[in-house]
C-alpha cells in the first residue's frame, strides 16, 4: 500500500480542533466519520508519519473501504480534498474551516440560482435566449454565492458549471416549442433519478447520516443496533449501520426479523456481515417476513438437512447447494416424510457403502413413481420384489423344459449366461462333473478299506 501524502492548512503548529467543527459538523457525524477525521487531522501535522489507509484501518479495526468512505464524507461535507490517481487515492488536503459553512453555500447558490433561472427563462422568447439567459444568470449568482465560502475552489466547482446547467434545464421547461419541452423534460427525468438513487457501497444503497437518524427515531434503530452489538460482540461499523439499515429499507424486514436474522448467524459461528447479508438475501428470494417464517425455514434446514447428513454418516459440515437441491426435492417435490428418506439413505450406504445422493435419489423417484406414502407402503414392495425373485429362481432352477427352451435356440438360460471372452476368460474352461469326483473318491476310498493288509 502507497504512503499518503497529507498537506496541513498553512499557519498551524499544533492538532487544534476548530469549535465551528465541533458545533456544526460533528454533531452531524457518524462516530466512526469523526474519528477518522481527527486521525488525519492530527497527523496532518507529522509529514513523515507514514500514514496510509491500511494504518488508519488497523488502528480502528476497520476495513479500508470504510475509511475511504468517511474521507468521502469529508470531502462532501468541504473539509478536506482528496488526490486520486489510477481509482487509488494518492492524497489528502485539509482545509481550514471558519464560520463559512460550504455545505450551507452549496444549497444557498443552488437556491438562488435555481430563481434566477426562472425569471430568465419567463423573460426569454426562445429557447435558444432562455437557454442563454439563464445560463449567464444562474453563472453569475453561483459566482456571487461561492465568493462567500471559505474555500472558494471547492465551492466553484461544484456550483458554478453544475448550476448553471441546471438553470438551463429549468428554462428550457419554460420555452414554446416542442423539441426544447422534450430535453427538458429528459434532464429533469434524469436528475431526478440521480437524485433519488443513493450511492452504492458494495452493492449496498450508501445511506446519509439523516436516513440513518430517521431509523433510529422511527424504526426502534437504537434498540436494535444495541441488540445487534450484543450478539456480534464488537460496537457497529458504518458498514455494519448501513447493511442493517438496508434490511429494512430495500427488503422491508421488520426489526424483530432482523434481530432474529442476526441470532441465527451468531448461534451458527458466523459473525461476517457478508454472510449474514447473503442470508437475508436468501430469505428474502423465500419470501420470509416475518420470524415465524425464518424459524420455520430454519427449523426445516437444520433438522431435517443434519438428519438426512448423519444418516448418510456425514457430520461437522453444512449441506452443500446440490445436496439441498436433492433434499428440497424429496421433501417438497416428492414430498416424502423423513423416516422414508433415511430408509433410502439407509439402503443406499448398504449397497455403495458411501454417501451418494444420486443412487438415494433412484431409490426414492422409484418409489414416488409407485405412489410410496409410509413404510407399510415400502413393505410391501419388499414382499412383491421378494416373492418375485423366488418364483424366478424356481422357475430357473426347476423347470427343465424352461431349461431346454433355451438349450433349443442355443442361448444360456437365465443365470448361467455365457462369460464374456477377455484376456482373463480367453481359454477352455475346465468342466467337472462334481458328483462323479465324489463317487470315484469314494469307491477308491472303500477299495483301500476292503483289501488285506500285507504280512498278514
Amino acid at each position: 500500500m502507497n504512503e499518503l501524502m497529507i498537506k496541513r492548512p498553512k499557519d498551524t503548529t499544533a492538532t487544534l480542533i476548530p469549535n465551528e467543527f465541533l458545533d456544526k459538523y460533528m454533531p452531524r457525524a457518524s462516530g466512526e466519520f469523526v474519528k477518522v477525521y481527527l486521525y488525519f487531522l492530527r497527523y496532518a501535522l507529522c509529514l513523515d508519519s507514514g500514514v496510509s489507509l491500511a494504518t488508519a484501518a488497523d488502528t480502528f479495526c476497520m476495513t479500508e473501504n470504510d475509511i475511504l468512505r468517511a474521507l468521502k464524507y469529508w470531502e462532501k461535507e468541504g473539509l478536506l480534498r482528496l488526490y486520486m490517481e489510477n481509482g487509488s487515492l494518492t492524497g489528502i488536503e485539509l482545509c481550514a474551516i471558519s464560520a463559512g459553512n460550504v455545505a450551507e453555500v452549496k444549497t444557498a447558490a443552488a437556491t438562488l440560482a435555481n430563481a434566477a433561472a426562472q425569471q430568465a427563462a419567463t423573460a426569454a422568447p426562445t429557447y435558444a435566449a432562455a437557454q442563454q439567459a439563464a445560463s449567464a444568470q444562474a453563472y453569475a449568482t453561483a459566482q456571487r454565492v461561492a465568493a462567500a465560502a471559505p474555500t472558494y475552489a471547492a465551492a466553484q466547482q461544484a456550483a458554478t458549471a453544475t448550476l448553471a446547467n441546471a438553470a438551463a434545464q429549468q428554462a428550457a421547461a419554460a420555452a414554446p416549442t416542442y423539441a426544447a419541452a422534450q430535453q427538458a423534460a429528459s434532464a429533469q427525468a434524469y436528475a431526478g433519478g440521480q437524485k433519488n438513487t443513493p450511492n452504492m457501497y458494495n452493492g449496498v444503497p450508501a445511506y446519509t447520516m439523516e436516513d440513518i437518524q430517521n431509523f433510529r427515531k422511527y424504526n426502534d434503530g437504537e434498540q436494535l443496533f444495541f441488540v445487534i452489538q450484543q450478539y456480534l460482540g464488537k460496537p457497529l461499523g458504518p458498514t455494519d449501520i448501513n447493511t442493517i439499515v438496508y434490511f429494512s429499507e430495500q427488503l422491508h424486514f421488520p426489526s424483530d426479523l432482523i434481530e432474529y436474522l442476526f441470532e441465527y448467524c451468531v448461534s451458527n459461528n458466523h459473525y461476517s456481515i457478508h454472510y449474514i447479508e447473503k442470508t437475508a438475501l436468501g430469505w428474502a428470494s423465500e419470501g420470509i417476513d416475518t420470524v415465524a417464517k425464518a424459524r420455520s425455514h430454519c427449523t426445516y434446514y437444520n433438522k431435517t438437512s443434519f438428519d438426512i447428513l448423519k444418516a448418510f454418516g456425514i457430520t461437522n459440515r453444512n449441506p452443500a447447494k446440490g445436496e439441498l437441491e436433492y433434499i428440497r426435492r424429496w421433501t417438497r417435490e416428492y414430498g416424502f416424510p423423513l423416516p422414508i428418506i433415511l430408509e433410502a439413505c439407509r439402503r443406499t450406504i448398504e449397497a455403495t457403502h458411501a454417501p451418494n445422493f444420486a443412487y438415494a435419489e433412484s431409490i426414492l423417484k422409484k418409489w414416488y413413481e409407485k405412489n410410496v406414502g409410509s413404510m407399510d407402503d415400502i413393505k410391501k414392495l419388499d414382499l412383491e420384489h421378494d416373492k418375485k425373485r423366488q418364483e424366478a429362481a424356481q422357475t430357473e432352477s426347476g423347470n427343465p423344459t424352461y431349461v431346454n427352451s433355451f438349450a433349443k435356440k442355443g442361448t444360456p438360460a437365465p443365470g448361467k449366461q455365457k462369460a464374456r471372452s477377455n484376456k482373463f476368460h480367453n481359454f477352455e474352461q475346465r468342466t467337472y462333473d462334481y458328483s462323479e469326483l465324489e463317487q470315484t473318491l469314494l469307491n477308491k476310498a472303500r477299495k483301500q478299506a476292503e483289501a488285506p493288509t500285507g504280512g498278514k
